[in-house]
């Protein structure tokens, strides 16, 4: 059986990543790192197709609340 430890790290899929920094920065006063892109490309459905995630961290917090959003296929 798998050990259970504390949380580090959630990672949120939000719809509009600026939209839940602004919300969750107002209700946290969490101040975030400024927004990190990664594209590639990879196969998706048998397609070669183009992904791209954006995401963002709290600068200060014991847990890493991240928040992304990405093209389909991108998770």
């Amino acid at each position: 059986m798998a050990s259970i430890t504390d949380t580090f790290h959630i990672d949120t899929v939000v719809a509009d990543v600026e939209e839940a920094m602004a919300e969750i920065s107002a209700l946290t006063r969490m101040t975030r790192h400024s927004l990190q892109s990664l594209d590639r490309d990879r196969l998706l459905d048998g397609e070669a197709a183009s992904t791209s995630v954006r995401s963002t961290y709290p600068v200060q917090d014991t847990v890493q609340l991240e928040l992304a959003n990405g093209t389909k296929g991108s998770f």
